[in-house]
């Protein structure tokens, strides 16, 4: 797959970013191209735009092609066309309205993007992200979130935590 050149918007962002997203529901619907980047502007509160680095797939993400699964949202939607993709590791390019200062811009991060992760940039709301490990690749750190997320619901559930 190549990356295609980009032009670059106000925020130093590109104005587009290469993704896999699907346009309808189904087996072969998926597809490889650019779409509008989030720009700092786009971002409700409490929001950050991420430079993905990697993306860990889970079940949920072939789920939410044959549309048996919402993308994670402020409210769940089925507006087209829906990037791919939940758990990533990555960098905060950009912080929105009311991001706590536990957030800055260079953090690296892994967690749950809203707009899709299967992007070179995503969105993630602040309390669906955790610091990047220290000594932990890009790669191991995505794959962290929805493993530990198990883990932890698990432990609750024994009445444990």
């Amino acid at each position: 797959m190549s990356v295609v050149p980009m032009t670059a918007q106000a925020s130093g962002l590109p104005s587009e970013t290469q993704c896999a997203f699907f346009e309808s529901f189904g087996p072969t619907s998926l597809k490889v191209g650019n779409l509008a980047c989030p720009t700092p502007s786009d971002l409700g509160t409490g929001e950050v735009i991420l430079r993905v680095h990697v993306v860990a797939l889970n079940p949920a993400d072939y789920k939410m092609r044959k549309g048996e699964v919402n993308p994670i949202q402020g409210k769940p939607s089925r507006k087209k066309p829906i990037i791919m993709g939940y758990d990533c590791s990555g960098t905060v390019v950009a912080v929105g309205p009311g991001v706590n200062t536990t957030w800055r811009v260079g953090d690296e991060v892994c967690g749950v993007a809203l707009g899709g992760a299967l992007s070179q940039y995503a969105t993630a709301y602040q309390d669906n992200l955790a610091r990047k490990p220290p000594g932990v690749s890009y790669a191991d750190a995505a794959c962290l979130v929805t493993a530990c997320l198990t883990a932890l619901q698990q432990l609750k559930l024994a009445g444990a935590g």
